[in-house]
């Protein structure tokens, strides 16, 4: 017969055997590495809404802006180069869709307008013109402080990676038109977006290209929160806006979004 002891042995060399020849064996004392469990888009669009407090910017009815921009150009695009500028910014808005943006540098003023429908643009070193239905909308997106809960269809964003931005870790959701949103995995709160902008040359109409806008510095405004600094990156160059106030459901005059005076008949 076969002793206790020696099937105690010959048990415990099979399991030494088993755990060697084992698929992924741990050596001991290591630590296995922990895989991050991705959540669903829909929990991930939820985690932003809640941090951002969508439900209160949805519920906003106007907003003032001001602060400081800086416009720094690429090079030439299409045939035209734009001027470097820094100078300081006003923006209003009032729903629905209507919009108002004044650059101002002590010597140029430049003034964009939508009444929802048309819009114009006035300016000391700019000629007057109607504005094009692509500046129109980028005026509108940049009024919603191209805040993505405003300017893109939540519901048709799915996961597409895990990505980095300034280092930060984010979480990429893309929508079927394949317009794209970087939400921070500790904040929630987006770090950059990507919108498709038509290009306004009569050469180039109906091509489009992805403009991105970069997020920084949130605060909180009333109960939600809204970027100090947004920077936009387009084919011809780059724009930093530096809001140093932000005011939501004041009382903003109609007049503001009106056609200017001299284009009146």
């Amino acid at each position: 017969m076969i002793g206790i002891q020696t099937i105690r042995a010959t048990m415990l060399g099979v399991q030494l055997i088993c755990l060697a020849a084992a698929p992924g064996a741990v050596a001991s004392g290591a630590v296995a590495p922990v895989k991050r469990v991705h959540p669903p888009a829909a929990e991930l669009i939820k985690s932003y809404q809640l941090a951002a407090g969508v439900a209160a910017l949805r519920a906003v009815h106007t907003r003032s802006c001001k602060g400081e921009v800086e416009r720094t150009p690429s090079g030439v695009t299409a045939g035209a180069a734009i001027t470097p500028f820094h100078g300081k910014i006003e923006l209003d808005w009032k729903e629905p869709g209507r919009a108002r943006e004044v650059w101002d540098d002590g010597k140029q003023r430049t003034r964009r307008i939508s009444d929802g429908e048309h819009g114009w643009v006035v300016g000391t070193a700019e000629k007057r013109r109607e504005l094009h239905v692509t500046d129109r909308v980028e005026l509108s997106r940049l009024a919603a402080l191209f805040q993505p809960a405003l300017v893109l269809p939540l519901d048709e964003l799915a996961f597409a990676r895990v990505d980095k931005v300034g280092g930060r870790e984010a979480d990429v959701l893309q929508t079927k038109s394949g317009e794209l949103l970087w939400l921070d995995q500790e904040t929630h709160l987006p770090l950059r977006l990507d919108l498709f902008v038509e290009r306004v040359e009569p050469s180039s109409a109906g091509r489009f290209y992805l403009s991105q806008i970069f997020f920084d510095e949130w605060q909180t405004v009333g109960a939600m929160q809204l970027p100090r600094v947004m920077r936009r990156v387009r084919a011809e160059g780059s724009t930093i806006y530096r809001f140093t106030e932000v005011k939501q459901d004041l009382e903003l005059a109609s007049g503001l979004f009106k056609i200017p005076y001299f284009w009146r008949k």
